[in-house]
């Protein structure tokens, strides 16, 4: 029963603290005030979190840890042959995932979003440090790295453009999307945010694809 108890109390702390980060941000949000809405004494806080920072990480890695088994269950329940498809169509297909994701829970697209638009140096170091560590640890992937190389296998790039480039334009294009497309909970529709999704990568293919290959890129 105790165990039971704490796990709601958890659960209550991780959405109180998600409100309280999104809404006034990390150098403004109130430690006193999430844990006075959590109705947690601060000695039980301290007894598992060293200070707000601490705080924020489990955040961060929890919702990281949801994405991700959120992922992983829709390709085992879809059954998706990725070897036939090239890297433009599987950037498309976990796009959609992503988009399903952020329609389903806004709150946690909202976190993500407000994590990196943070200019604390503070969150800057929880975001680089911990997706290294998570990476490094096999809780994370490094998600363009393995579907570059096989992109380039299939010869599915301009041959012309290196790996390197073609990650780093990625990894920075892809959050500019969200930030240009997605500003707020009326744009979180569906239907919209597809085709707008949809649209960016055929852009992204017509200036990184093979032209020489059939397909969108002409």
């Amino acid at each position: 029963m105790q165990d039971k108890i704490n796990m709601i109390k958890k659960e209550n702390l991780f959405k109180i603290a998600l409100e309280e980060f999104i809404d006034k941000g990390y150098n403004n949000a109130s430690l006193n005030n999430i844990l006075k809405r959590a109705e947690i004494s601060k000695g039980s806080f301290y007894y598992h979190f060293n200070n707000k920072k601490q705080l924020y990480l489990y955040l961060f890695r929890n919702l990281h840890n949801i994405e991700h088994e959120y992922i992983d269950k829709w390709k085992l329940q879809n059954n998706i042959n990725y070897e036939e498809l090239n890297f433009f169509e599987i950037l498309k297909l976990e796009g959609s995932i992503g988009i399903e994701i952020c329609t389903k829970y806004p709150k946690y697209y909202q976190f993500w979003r407000s994590m990196y638009e943070e200019k604390n140096p503070e969150v800057r170091e929880i975001i680089d440090e911990e997706m290294q560590k998570l990476i490094k640890e096999g809780h994370a992937k490094d998600y363009f790295g393995p579907l570059i190389e096989e992109g380039f296998r299939k010869k599915d790039f301009r041959q012309d453009l290196s790996k390197k480039f073609i990650n780093r334009l990625l990894n920075d294009s892809m959050i500019n999307f969200f930030n240009c497309f997605v500003k707020n909970d009326e744009d979180l529709d569906i239907e919209k945010i597809t085709q707008n999704y949809e649209n960016y990568v055929d852009f992204l293919e017509r200036g990184l694809g093979e032209t020489n290959k059939g397909g969108g890129n002409k």
